[in-house]
């Protein structure tokens, strides 16, 4: 039976819904945890919970307070001593002649 029969049959949206979420793939991952018996508020917050452990993995979390003071110590820094700069070129040349053998 395909989506569309399913569709066509009587009965509730929800048990059609239901239905559909078990087919994904992470649909088993929910049922064999238990994680679809969860209140919807303690589901959120699972959520919540893997979103912050995805955003921390991929930096994307905004900088703690010793981040922030130290960003803010070189803003003011370069402030200080404008024309105390290098360019792109003098840079790569450098690093390139660092990590070259």
């Amino acid at each position: 039976m395909n989506v569309n029969e399913r569709m066509a049959l009587p009965g509730s949206t929800a048990i059609i819904k239901r239905v559909q979420v078990m087919e994904t793939n992470m649909g088993h991952v929910l049922h064999d945890l238990g994680i679809d018996r969860l209140p919807v508020e303690q589901r959120m917050e699972l959520v919540q919970e893997i979103w912050d452990s995805i955003a921390l993995e991929m930096g994307l979390l905004p900088p703690t307070q010793e981040e922030q003071n130290e960003l803010e110590s070189r803003v003011t820094e370069d402030g200080l001593s404008p024309a105390d700069v290098a360019n792109w070129d003098e840079i790569k040349s450098d690093a390139l002649k660092r990590w070259r053998p």
